[in-house]
């Protein structure tokens, strides 16, 4: 069995390293009060170090893949791919959380598990969560709206889709005085795609994911005018009527209960 652990912030990775993180091992076996989420392969803490010299607080996940098909075993472990992920939207000017380290481990070329740790971003929270704070608010609420319109197309684009970009994958935080800092997180799954039909199914799945939360917590007029934001529009024309007419589409298709 082979395991590779890269450190990619070897300041902040030596603070670990004191608090007891610092083998492979130690990153696979932590456990913590309560798990910030959990799901069918992955589990991430929030670690606290904010009490040591340069600490701070760090999210740290771990993928166990073990009980996953054959086919997903074989591949680049999403750790790694998260990894250069967060690279690739920097590069592009995407706000995204700095990455400390991340790791995986494989027996005979099949992934057994593996782990990144990413650092927390200062004062940030849900987007769910920040808009309830500004809800009263139509200026906070349009510079906002405003601004993840102009990050997401900026992100598409260059090229990037994220192809799991919903509400919660989006933190906001406060940069000063109506200047909201959003930050793109967890993302896995997506990447650079250079062909035309693949950038049509990213753009797809990105603009749905957002949809299905928008439309609970945004009227119909902010809906179009985001949506005109995010296509630099002052009008639709109709083949942008028409992605918007897919949009609601296949988001209702992924909303209907099985069976029908």
């Amino acid at each position: 069995m082979s395991s590779c652990l890269t450190i990619v912030d070897a300041p902040a990775a030596k603070t670990m390293a004191a608090f007891g993180l610092g083998r492979y091992e130690d990153f696979l076996q932590w456990r913590g009060d309560a798990a910030v989420s959990s799901g069918r392969s992955s589990r991430t803490w929030r670690i606290d170090l904010s009490a040591n010299d340069g600490g701070g607080s760090f999210f740290l996940k771990q993928y166990r893949y073990r009980d996953r098909a054959m086919a997903a075993r074989i591949h680049r472990d999403k750790a790694r791919r998260e990894a250069d992920n967060y690279a690739a939207m920097r590069r592009r000017g995407i706000d995204v959380p700095d990455v400390v380290a991340f790791g995986a481990r494989r027996r005979w070329g099949l992934l057994q598990d593996g782990f990144i740790v990413t650092r927390a971003v200062d004062g940030a929270e849900p987007l769910t969560a920040y808009w309830r704070q500004i809800s009263g608010d139509p200026s906070a609420r349009r510079e906002l709206m405003f601004r993840t319109a102009r990050m997401v197309r900026r992100m598409h684009d260059s090229g990037f889709f994220h192809v799991d970009l919903q509400w919660r994958n989006l933190l906001v935080s406060q940069d000063g005085p109506a200047r909201p800092r959003v930050v793109v997180i967890d993302s896995p799954r997506g990447g650079v795609r250079a062909w035309t039909l693949g950038r049509h199914h990213g753009r797809l799945r990105d603009l749905a994911g957002l949809y299905k939360d928008a439309r609970r917590h945004l009227g119909r007029t902010e809906l179009m005018r985001w949506f005109k934001a995010y296509l630099g529009a002052a009008r639709l024309r109709d083949e942008q009527r028409a992605m918007a007419r897919t949009i609601i589409h296949d988001r209702a298709i992924k909303d209907a209960p099985p069976g029908e």
